[in-house]
């Protein structure tokens, strides 16, 4: 019997400890500072593509000779 007492303790505690590691996780401040995070992730790789591919696109119309045509859009100093 006393075996039974000892793994109802048991379970219990990990019920327990998972109960409170399911609240922390799902808390509105722990979601809230999680979509920021993600937010900021997401702005700085999309910056980080954008000028991958805007660098890969001039260095190619540069060697087609296009690159002028697309000159006449950028202001003169």
């Amino acid at each position: 019997m006393e075996e039974n007492t000892d793994v109802d303790g048991s379970l219990r505690a990990t019920i327990t400890h998972l109960t409170s590691t399911i609240e922390r996780t799902y808390s509105y401040k722990a979601i809230f500072l999680r979509g920021i995070v993600n937010g900021v992730g997401t702005f700085v790789g999309a910056t980080i593509i954008a000028a991958i591919v805007i660098t890969i696109l001039t260095q190619t119309l540069g060697l087609f000779g296009i690159a002028e045509y697309f000159e006449s859009f950028l202001p003169k100093n």
